[in-house]
């Protein structure tokens, strides 16, 4: 599926797969986990626990820690300046995440993302894959597909197998392994 993904100052740890994913949390800790559903959270000041199978959820939580599992559908969620764990399966996944650490995984999809001033690790597989990290450590590997990453002013890890891969790094130490494809 597609996987885009957005987080601000914090650590953000996501994972997706096959499914339609978007998560933004702000300002706390963040732990959600959606399978094959409509899944949308958010939550205001405080601690947010939230489970839901099979159908629509909607939720935002903001300044504070959220637990939010949902299971079949869409998940719209997003966090801001704190921990946020985040895992998808089967479907479109949106995920951004700025000034802190990014852990992300994705299989089998389109995965987009993007990273700034921090930490970043991310693997996708079999698929279309575009990362871009900014004044930090990333960390990133593609196999089976399009690959498409560009750091600067940092530390950048790539490796890609089996696909097309463009790489640009700028004003930092760069290394980058591809095997059996195009590599750019």
């Amino acid at each position: 599926g597609v996987h885009s993904d957005r987080s601000t100052h914090g650590v953000h740890s996501d994972r997706s797969t096959h499914g339609v994913h978007s998560d933004r949390s702000t300002h706390g800790v963040h732990s959600d986990r959606s399978t094959h559903g409509v899944h949308s959270d958010r939550s205001t000041h405080g601690v947010h626990s939230d489970r839901s199978t099979h159908g629509v959820h909607s939720d935002r939580s903001t300044h504070g820690v959220h637990s939010d599992r949902s299971t079949h559908g869409v998940h719209s969620d997003r966090s801001t300046h704190g921990v946020h764990s985040d895992r998808s399966t089967h479907g479109v996944h949106s995920d951004r995440s700025t000034h802190g650490v990014h852990s992300d995984r994705s299989t089998h999809g389109v995965h987009s993302d993007r990273s700034t001033h921090g930490v970043h690790s991310d693997r996708s597989t079999h698929g279309v894959h575009s990362d871009r990290s900014t004044h930090g450590v990333h960390s990133d590997r593609s196999t089976h597909g399009v690959h498409s990453d560009r750091s600067t002013h940092g530390v950048h890890s790539d490796r890609s197998t089996h696909g097309v891969h463009s790489d640009r790094s700028t004003h930092g130490v760069h290394s980058d392994r591809s095997t059996h494809g195009v590599h750019s």
